[in-house]
């Protein structure tokens, strides 16, 4: 059945409110105040059909898979009104945790063609085959040739990896680092011999330094083919790449945080770094100061461990699970400031235990602006002042923001 309506506003996650009657349905790619008719598809959700009453805003989305992919949801609007309609949804993400004393927000874009990571779904039934992306809100997976997010060299490699990949159903997650590609296949079945007689040309060919399976996110990975040891830079400091391993989406975005980071942290010569992962943020803090003395804590073994073969006289790391351990409230106090990069679901232990601490300054790096806002707010009743917010659109055209946010305790 096809409706007509008018879009009253759009919500973060980028579907606009549309009301007929007493039914509210939430349609996607549309944007405020357009005129537009849709289906219904479910009780409350709808699929563009017409835009009947363009928004001065829109414009001819850049990417010919756009509303297909489920990856990117702004493609549509201005690009300074999309960043400035971000920095709004952030601001009422904080205002409904009741924080309402915001400072001055800054909000710094990252052009499309940058992003070194990306997930494709690869799905073979019997001579079908498909290598993409998810569609909009479904497991279904749209095939694609290229994708505009991705830097040149990772979108080139979209065909070959759809044909070496023909007889696999699974995940291939693709990193770009400084020497080459890091492929890690997560899958039900390991890969057949038709896909291994291959590998190693095909490797040879593409620069890919190394290949890893697991048969779910939860299994560590392991070797299939490597060809040379994956490389990361920090500061000027190269680290191997464990596979699996967390790194900022662009380089571009690594810079920007890693650059505000250090000038919110220039006065604190005791930090703690938690999630510190293969030290983006920890080896720059360390060299920033060679009086400086700088800990990193994080879950994942792998990566401790090449974080302490740079060697790196100021800077310590320990395997610790910061979501089931408490820190000793007697050794956090005997740093002056803490780095907190938690993952999306945030840090609400940690938030609890920094409250009752004497940390005088902690840097809060956030993916989640929702789950930053929950731990935002138990800082500031803990006596923290909010003092500045940067946000950092590193996941782009997409509802997904970057924040950067520091607490003082007076």
């Amino acid at each position: 059945m096809i409706f007509k309506g008018k879009a009253e506003s759009v919500k973060l996650q980028g579907d606009a409110i549309i009301k007929i009657a007493e039914n509210t349905f939430f349609v996607p790619f549309v944007w405020k105040n357009e005129e537009v008719s849709f289906t219904k598809i479910s009780s409350q959700r709808g699929r563009l059909e017409k835009i009947l009453t363009p928004s001065q805003d829109r414009i001819p989305p850049l990417c010919c898979y756009f509303t297909k992919c489920g990856g990117c949801k702004f493609q549509h609007i201005k690009y300074d009104v999309y960043l400035n309609f971000k920095k709004q949804m952030f601001m009422q993400t904080l205002k409904q945790r009741g924080i309402i004393n915001i400072p001055n927000l800054n909000i710094i874009g990252i052009p499309h063609g940058t992003r070194r990571r990306a997930t494709f779904n690869s799905i073979s039934v019997g001579a079908s085959h498909w290598f993409g992306f998810n569609t909009e809100k479904s497991k279904a997976v749209i095939s694609i040739k290229n994708c505009l997010l991705l830097t040149k060299d990772l979108s080139d490699l979209i065909l070959p990896l759809k044909k070496i990949a023909k007889d696999i159903s699974g995940d291939f997650s693709v990193t770009q680092l400084i020497n080459g590609f890091d492929i890690l296949i997560t899958a039900n079945k390991y890969p057949n011999f038709s896909f291994l007689e291959n590998l190693a040309d095909f490797s040879k060919q593409y620069k890919i330094l190394r290949w890893t399976y697991r048969s779910e996110e939860t299994s560590s990975p392991e070797p299939i083919l490597q060809i040379d040891k994956p490389k990361i830079n920090f500061a000027g400091v190269d680290v191997d790449f464990p596979a699996g391993a967390f790194l900022q989406p662009s380089r571009e975005g690594q810079e920007i945080l890693t650059n505000l980071i250090l000038k919110a942290l220039n006065d604190y010569d005791d930090i703690l770094d938690l999630f510190c992962g293969l030290g983006c943020f920890t080896i720059p803090l360390a060299l920033q100061k060679n009086s400086r003395k700088i800990l990193g804590y994080d879950i994942y073994k792998p990566a401790i461990l090449e974080l302490l073969k740079t060697k790196i006289s100021n800077l310590k790391a320990e395997t610790k699970n910061l979501y089931e351990n408490n820190l000793d409230l007697s050794y956090l106090n005997k740093f002056s400031a803490v780095l907190l990069d938690p993952p999306r679901a945030g840090a609400l232990l940690i938030s609890e235990q920094l409250a009752i601490s004497k940390i005088t300054k902690i840097v809060y790096v956030s993916c989640n602006p929702a789950t930053f806002a929950r731990d935002a707010k138990i800082l500031l009743n803990a006596g923290y002042n909010l003092q500045k917010i940067n946000l950092v659109d590193q996941f782009v055209f997409s509802p997904h923001l970057e924040v950067v946010a520091e607490f003082v305790r007076e």
